[in-house]
């Protein structure tokens, strides 16, 4: 419709917020009222009309002299007065441009804008004979991003089934002004009993000599139609609805095979602003329906009339931010494809899987399904035709594979219908040979099973291919963890900054690259950077350790009681780069809300002095931070003592590859927080020389035990993957943990005391899901060993016997007695009961 239509006919759903007002909304054209006051004023309007191709040369020479003429007598001169005055007026829209009229809807911030420039286009010679019937509404978001005007063969798109020549034959059908097609309804709609049932014979001649049986017709696509459309008061009858997904599919899909029925019939057609009607009722009286009527202005101008008090029910389907334009108090008619709940929601992600169709589904439906939906016409792919296909283990993608090439030996004939069955056979196929190769690697050993990506463990858009969108991943309870990589639900459409799609394919989206490609794009800047920042930084912390050295304060001088390891005060840059999370907020208000150790007025201070820099410049206390940025903050480094232990005395082994360290309680095993130089890393690096160690692990900085370095990275990943229990279940190259904490009192004799002590101390039983106590089969007693009278088990002198005992024992908190002090074990090992006797290592 009047720039409801997109060109192509295609009704392309649109995703913005933003405020569609009731239909009762005046306009200031045509003789009408004022419109009400609105952030944007909108203006839509067509028409037909002769407007002449631009004779050859015609348009290097206008783009040469650099302006647009006062009068445009053909189509490219037209579209550069419309660039030009739009421009200066600030309007913004789409319009499109063809030798057979134009198609607009614009919008502006100044409503006597619009008045200026709807009063100039309707004063230019191609449109003196036309009157232009502009239709006003308003918004309080942005309609539109930008200003869009385009040359196409068609102003709204047949697919020239239904050309202009029609139109100048005079073959349109009668328009009706609002108020007559609602009459026209009602005495369809609402008769009277009697004159329903009048059965006499001259009665029921008469009548049938009169009366012609009406049909109304919704010239629009499926979504449009589902959204909202006429239907009589108890909804025994409604428009027509000819399942359309674009207008150059009415003809041929529709009309052509209708026509017969049509002729015998009174039909009243109806589309959003009036476009599609013109081409449509001139295409069916050329075919010989005599009876065709249309409504004026269309569904637009009768809401304007009627609001929700009329027969047309549900929303309109607009093609801008606002996406629908809702009269007050009316009804949702629109059904979930799904549970056919009632819903009207339209946006990027809400497509049918297979041919982009814009589909409605409820927000359960979106969980339900993992954001993939169908289409009437598709209904029967469902489960077989997913658009995502890496998320599928290689059974059920040989279930999808078996079941599309079923129904193409036994349903699919037609051509059109079979292509986008073929494409995805090829697909899974595809993913079938990665996914085997990938098993086969990791049977033999020889590689490790590929992580499961982001990309395959969320919801994706069909649309731009993007996890989400953010309103799907909030229905579900996830929060993104990457933005970048998130659709925002305006990846298509007026919401987005320009009216350039992504246009990606599904064989583009189903890349296994094509997340890594995203990656890599948005960490460009950051790679170019990060490397020469991260190996200035590695060659500055060498440094540093030559420098670094050590006070000791004996135990008997310290406050503690134990030997305390003191590093002299120094000067440090704290560098970083600007994270996703601080992008877009004042310097000083990210370091006082990020950055609390210091109030702020320590962190105004620093900015005044230059303290804190940007990309070594100093800024003022309002810069705007943007994403990576480098942030510096010069500062006096005070560091906390630790508990000194010689670097030497805590090697307890050291091999090829891996050493292990005995950690003292209150020291660090990496700088972080207060700790740098007093962390473990840094004391092994200065006293023993161990400057390329990697921890494969961390303890917290309370607690003591073993931490293993290793000496390369290869050998890090390796055992952290190992510790992680990642890799195939049931692998060997597995690391367990235990923590034992030491404690003075009496422990609780039997579980109930036990189970009731932990609760009142804030402890936690750990639960295991894989065996239970119960399952754990041994010769062994479950009951508490021998003890020394007060329920407490003794460790004895037979060390495969106390471990025995504790592999056996539930998963939790349980009591052992070493030989001096009593102990606590927090067990969360399951061991084999034929392994059970053995030590562990």
């Amino acid at each position: 419709d009047a720039a409801h239509d997109d060109g192509t006919g295609k009704a392309t759903p649109r995703n913005a917020s933003g405020t569609a007002r009731g239909a009762t909304r005046p306009t200031t054209m045509a003789g009408e009222a004022t419109a009400v006051d609105a952030t944007f004023h909108i203006v839509l309007f067509y028409q037909y009309a002769s407007v002449p191709p631009a004779p050859e040369g015609a348009a290097a020479a206008a783009a040469a002299d650099g302006g647009a003429p006062a009068d445009p007598q053909d189509v490219n001169a037209l579209q550069a007065w419309l660039q030009q005055r739009c421009g200066e007026l600030g309007m913004l829209g789409r319009v499109v441009l063809a030798t057979e009229g134009i198609n607009g809807n614009l919008a502006s911030e100044s409503l006597d804008n619009v008045r200026t420039f709807c009063d100039e286009l309707q004063a230019l010679q191609v449109f003196k004979d036309k009157p232009i019937d502009f239709k006003m509404d308003s918004s309080s978001a942005k309609p539109f991003p930008d200003l869009y005007i385009q040359i196409k063969p068609e102003i709204c798109s047949t697919g020239h089934t239904m050309p202009k020549e029609l139109l100048d034959k005079g073959l349109g059908g009668n328009h009706l002004k609002p108020e007559e097609f609602h009459a026209v309804l009602k005495e369809y709609w609402e008769k009277t009993k009697a004159a329903d049932g009048a059965d006499g014979p001259d009665e029921e001649s008469d009548d049938k000599e009169a009366k012609k049986d009406l049909i109304v017709i919704d010239v629009r696509n499926n979504v449009e139609f589902n959204t909202g459309r006429f239907m009589a008061p108890t909804g025994e009858k409604e428009a027509v609805n000819p399942r359309t997904k674009t207008f150059s599919h009415w003809a041929t899909d529709y009309a052509d095979k209708a026509v017969e029925e049509l002729k015998t019939k009174k039909v009243l057609m109806y589309c959003t602003g009036g476009i599609r009607c013109e081409k449509a009722s001139a295409y069916l009286r050329s075919k010989g329906v005599e009876d065709v009527s249309q409504l004026s202005g269309g569904i637009h101008r009768y809401l304007e009339k009627f609001g929700a008090d009329g027969y047309f029910k549900g929303s309109n389907f607009v093609f801008d931010s606002r996406k629908l334009q809702k009269p007050e108090g009316a009804a949702v008619v629109g059904k979930c494809s799904e549970c056919e709940a009632p819903t009207e929601e339209v946006s990027c992600d809400r497509v049918c899987a297979v041919c982009r169709e814009p589909v409605l589904a409820c927000d359960a439906c979106r969980v339900k399904t993992f954001g993939v939906y169908y289409c009437a016409l598709h209904s029967d792919l469902k489960g077989l035709y997913e658009p995502f296909l890496e998320r599928f283990e290689i059974d059920e993608l040989e279930k999808q594979r078996d079941g599309l090439n079923e129904l193409l030996s036994t349903k699919f004939k037609a051509k059109g219908r079979r292509r986008p069955i073929s494409k995805q056979l090829r697909r899974i196929n595809e993913w079938l040979e990665r996914k085997t190769a990938a098993k086969e690697a990791a049977e033999a050993g020889t590689r490790a099973m590929p992580k499961r990506s982001r990309f395959a463990s969320n919801p994706r858009c069909r649309s731009c291919g993007m996890i989400g969108p953010v309103d799907l991943l909030s229905l579900m309870g996830r929060t993104p963890s990457d933005d970048d990589l998130c659709c925002d639900g305006s990846c298509t459409g007026f919401a987005k900054a320009n009216y350039e799609n992504p246009k990606r394919s599904l064989d583009e989206m189903n890349d296994p690259e094509f997340g890594a490609a995203l990656c890599t794009k948005k960490r460009k800047r950051v790679q170019k950077n990060y490397r020469a920042f991260a190996k200035r930084m590695r060659e500055e912390t060498r440094q540093e350790y030559e420098v670094t050295s050590y006070n000791l304060v004996p135990a008997e001088s310290s406050d503690q009681g134990v030997a305390l390891r003191i590093v002299k005060p120094y000067f440090f840059d704290f560098n970083s780069y600007v994270k996703k999370t601080w992008e877009g907020h004042p310097i000083l208000d990210m370091y006082t809300k990020f950055f609390t150790g210091n109030k702020v007025e320590y962190y105004r201070r620093a900015l005044e002095t230059g303290l804190i820099t940007v990309d070594g410049v100093k800024v003022g206390p309002e810069k705007i931070l943007k994403n990576g940025e480098l942030l510096s903050n010069l500062t006096h480094r005070h560091e906390p003592p630790a508990a000194y232990v010689p670097g030497a005395d805590m090697i307890i082994a050291d091999s090829d590859g891996v050493i292990a360290i005995d950690k003292p309680a209150s020291v660090t095993i990496h700088p972080s927080g207060a700790f740098r130089r007093n962390s473990l890393q840094f004391i092994l690096a200065v006293e023993c020389g161990l400057t390329d160690i990697h921890p494969i692990h961390r303890l917290d900085r309370h607690t003591s035990g073993i931490v293993l370095f290793a000496k390369n990275p290869t050998i890090a990943k390796k055992l952290t993957d190992a510790m992680m229990r990642k890799g195939e279940v049931g692998a060997t190259s597995k690391i367990s943990k235990a923590y034992l904490a030491r404690v003075h009192g009496r422990f609780p004799a039997s579980a109930a005391e036990l189970e009731a002590s932990c609760g009142q101390l804030g402890l936690h039983f750990v639960q295991h899901s894989q065996r239970t106590a119960a399952e754990q089969a041994s010769p062994v007693p479950q009951g508490p060993p021998p003890g020394d009278g007060a329920g407490r088990p003794s460790k004895g002198d037979d060390s495969a016997e106390y471990l025995a005992a504790v592999a056996l024992r539930a998963n939790g908190l349980h009591w052992v007695e070493d030989e001096s002090d009593p102990m606590l074990e927090l067990s969360g090992c399951t061991l084999d009961p034929a392994k059970a006797a053995q030590p562990r290592g």
